[in-house]
């Protein structure tokens, strides 16, 4: 289970666990036509549904906040709880209405179930398409930022906006507005890196936004330190800058990293203005899963 998948993708998560459940729930009753097999399959079909409640559990909560206005997150995650439990007495009822029908026909009752968790696939996506996060997660910012790029018309994206245009079922990392580019690492572990520490002392020096953006020749990716007393505004910039470093160098440019210093001189300031007035939430976001932060001394 990746943590931080989970954190960039929750309504992809979340519909995956569903997917999940119904996974194992159907290998669970596959036992029947394979008893030999019984406490592999079984024990396979119960590590799936664990890992599927964990996923949406996880997914939740962040679902829950995204509704929740005025610091009432107790009343949505209330309202949510009961709703739960009266459509699952809902389901259990009908469950036992339709068993004299089915009958005692394993064939039967597999085919039943199929059209059943299609249903329930089909009914827990719809649902998903009403979640709108306001909050910015590296993939977010990336679509965003992408979009905004590509499409050159001084507008950003609303969390509205991009829900809709967000990708749910697909199994790539990358939603259909994402970028053509890997995302920057944030903090990563120093001794992974092949940095001599006059190099990186060298940057310290040249730190923008309290970041430092390296772009590592050997694996062509943008990598961004965060300084220990950065505050959360100057973390997006820093980000928004990495981006644009990953976006130059993605389309041939030499010299990326002073060209995107140029562009993020001249438009920052307004980008952010743009996605305070889109709705998005700048001052609290999760750019920085790992806070590894560099301390000067």
């Amino acid at each position: 289970i990746n943590a931080e998948y989970m954190g960039n993708s929750p309504k992809k998560t979340n519909f995956y666990s569903t997917f999940m459940l119904a996974g194992s729930t159907f290998l669970e009753l596959c036992t029947v036509f394979a008893p030999m097999y019984f406490i592999p399959l079984a024990s396979a079909a119960n590590i799936g549904k664990n890992i599927s409640c964990i996923a949406a559990s996880a997914t939740r909560a962040a679902i829950n906040q995204s509704f929740a206005k005025y610091d009432n997150l107790a009343d949505i995650t209330a309202k949510s709880a009961s709703q739960t439990i009266v459509s699952t007495t809902i389901g259990t009822a009908m469950g036992c209405l339709l068993l004299p029908l089915v009958g005692q026909s394993t064939t039967d009752l597999l085919a039943v179930f199929c059209g059943l968790s299609v249903l329930q696939l089909i009914s827990a996506h719809k649902a998903l398409t009403f979640v709108t996060f306001r909050s910015l997660t590296p993939t977010r910012l990336s679509a965003i930022m992408s979009s905004y790029w590509r499409l050159n018309n001084n507008n950003i994206l609303s969390p509205e906006q991009y829900s809709n245009l967000e990708d749910i079922v697909s199994w790539s990392k990358t939603s259909s507005i994402t970028n053509r580019y890997k995302l920057p690492v944030v903090n990563p572990n120093l001794e992974t890196l092949s940095i001599s520490p006059l190099e990186l002392k060298k940057m310290c020096s040249s730190s923008i936004h309290s970041c430092i953006i390296y772009l590592d020749p050997s694996t062509n990716s943008v990598i961004m330190f965060v300084l220990k007393d950065a505050t959360s505004l100057e973390v997006l910039k820093g980000y928004i800058l990495a981006l644009r470093v990953a976006y130059e160098n993605s389309n041939g440019e030499k010299d990326a990293l002073v060209k995107s210093i140029q562009w993020c001189n001249e438009n920052c300031e307004n980008i952010l203005t743009m996605m305070q007035q889109s709705g998005w939430e700048t001052d609290v976001h999760s750019l920085e899963v790992d806070r590894n932060r560099l301390i000067l001394v």
